[in-house]
């Protein structure tokens, strides 16, 4: 064969053999362009270990689309919304993994920030609404729920992630002006409780019960023991759960060393902040300082005994009187649970443990 067409088979034989090579890398780049345009943004687990993952095309495209209104009022008693959400119904979402009365969700965020929630977040989704907007509790008495003041539709409210809002108030959720999608910067779910029922005074939800950037949620048997601590304000009485103390927690943690264990909880103070006037829209860290100067008693009841202690030993903010729901990175039990006051500034007999009552006596006006 003459050297000239040899060379030209040579070649041929290269080229084909370099398109061959060209090809799946064109695919690959063609494919891994594809999942960065529509990536995975959620995450749900079932107890048994079974995960699905969805795309933000496929939660829109696989469930029932849910549109509604919600709003909240964050930690500084500030209020925002109604707004516009759309979504799908965490329900939805964990029907596909199973989920049951039994078990509790953890919602996780991007960041690292994680919420867990009890059964109701299902099937009491009214456990999230505190206020109606600006305040306005004319509607119903501070010990009402807004589910015994008004009459609902049967599935209202109700859970969802949601992947877009809008922040012009219409009193009609098919109105499609000023919709905008959290988009993927930070993640770009949200759970929020909802309602598709507009009212007027509009609903807000406690805020920390949103949890931003959601990226996956777990569901798993209930290991922790639920309670309850009972809060008695001048003229107000209401409920610190295990929950609230939770997502406190995440946001608000304090940890100190008394002797040579170190505790785990969140300021005395910023509790206090939640009961110790008459609004009956406080919320975490709604200290009132210029009372706690004044003097007023502090009263902690647990099964056995009852203490007190001075507000002025927390007039100033301190963090380092806590109440403690872990004792060396572990959850309180038996008769040292739900909480436990701590503090180098609390004299050791009244350091409490087991409490189930917190009281305010003499608030000053």
């Amino acid at each position: 064969m003459r050297t000239w067409m040899r060379r030209v088979l040579l070649l041929s034989v290269a080229a084909i053999a370099l398109a061959a090579a060209f090809v799946p890398a064109a695919q690959a780049r063609e494919s891994a362009s594809a999942t960065r345009a529509d990536p995975v943004v959620l995450t749900v687990t079932g107890k048994d270990g079974t995960a699905r993952t969805y795309t933000l095309a496929q939660l829109k495209a696989g469930f029932p689309q849910y549109v509604g209104f919600t709003g909240f009022q964050n930690s500084a008693n500030n209020q925002f919304g109604p707004y516009g959400v759309k979504g799908v119904a965490l329900s939805d979402l964990l029907a596909q993994v199973g989920y049951d009365a039994t078990t509790d969700l953890v919602v996780h965020a991007v960041d690292g920030y994680e919420m867990l929630y009890s059964s109701r977040a299902v099937t009491d989704p009214w456990w999230f609404f505190a206020w109606y907007k600006l305040g306005d509790t004319s509607v119903f008495k501070p010990e009402q729920t807004a589910s015994t003041a008004v009459t609902w539709p049967a599935g209202e409210p109700k859970v969802i992630l949601a992947y877009a809002e809008n922040r012009t108030a219409h009193d009609n959720p098919a109105y499609d002006a000023g919709w905008y999608d959290y988009g993927t910067d930070g993640g770009p779910l949200r759970l929020w409780t909802a309602y598709a029922t507009w009212r007027e005074p509009p609903l807000l939800i406690d805020g920390h019960w949103s949890v931003q950037s959601v990226d996956s949620i777990r569901v798993k048997a209930t290991v922790a023991k639920q309670w309850s601590v009972n809060l008695y304000g001048p003229n107000k009485k209401t409920k610190l759960t295990r929950n609230d103390f939770n997502s406190c927690y995440n946001c608000h943690k304090r940890t100190i060393k008394v002797g040579k264990d170190r505790y785990s909880g969140i300021a005395l103070y910023y509790l206090i902040g939640k009961f110790d006037d008459n609004k009956y829209n406080n919320n975490w860290g709604d200290f009132n300082a210029r009372k706690a100067r004044k003097g007023y008693k502090i009263e902690f009841r647990n099964s056995r005994k009852k203490v007190t202690i001075s507000s002025k030993l927390i007039a100033s903010r301190s963090k380092n009187i806590i109440v403690a729901w872990k004792k060396n990175g572990k959850d309180l039990t038996g008769k040292y649970m739900p909480i436990w006051l701590q503090g180098k500034k609390v004299k050791s007999a009244k350091r409490i443990y087991g409490v189930k009552s917190i009281r305010l006596r003499g608030v000053p006006r």
